[in-house]
């Protein structure tokens, strides 16, 4: 979609674009639209959402994206969308999504925002990894940042006990110095 195409429809209210082929929705492309209410993008190949493209939608109270090639989407992208008296409805269900810790973020920042809400939350469904291909996002979601986390604990811990051998040996090295026997040279007068 060319970046001027709805220039001239600043007053435009429902903006219905279902089926056609559409891969990126692009930063720019719905700048005038400031009024619009329903943005309708289901059955397209969308792909990508560029962080600006739904920032100027001031308006907007369902965007819907089911069933395209989305696998992940950026918390940015959702936060730009400001609408100022109501609540945004998301609808994201059908897309591949790839189900990592990642995607479970995003979508948990999503639900902490107060004018957004995902919709059909319970049917957003993993494509990706293959193991959890078929499961719901919701039934995962305290799962998916639990390998990350437990890494994150080991690596700590590594590191917190590579430090504590680094100072007892230090003190160690110090207690050795301390009680070791002074020689003392004679000098030849």
């Amino acid at each position: 979609m060319d970046v001027g195409a709805f220039g001239s429809l600043s007053r435009l209210i429902l903006l219905k674009l279902e089926g056609n082929r559409l891969n990126v929705l692009k930063d720019g492309v719905l700048r005038r639209l400031q009024s619009l209410e329903v943005l309708l993008l289901d059955h397209n190949n969308i792909s990508v959402i560029e962080t600006e493209a739904l920032a100027p939608l001031r308006s907007l109270t369902l965007l819907s994206l089911q069933s395209n090639q989305l696998q992940r989407v950026t918390f940015k992208s959702f936060l730009k969308l400001h609408t100022t008296t109501t609540t945004t409805l998301l609808r994201m269900s059908s897309n591949p999504w790839t189900c990592d810790c990642d995607l479970q973020r995003v979508f948990g920042k999503i639900k902490r925002v107060r004018h957004l809400h995902v919709y059909d939350y319970q049917d957003i469904t993993c494509h990706a990894p293959a193991h959890q291909a078929g499961s719901s996002l919701a039934s995962l979601d305290s799962q998916l940042c639990l390998c990350e986390t437990a890494s994150v604990l080991v690596i700590t811990l590594t590191v917190m006990l590579a430090v504590i051998g680094v100072l007892v040996k230090a003190e160690h090295n110090h207690k050795n110095k301390r009680n070791a026997p002074v020689h003392i040279k004679k000098c030849k007068p």
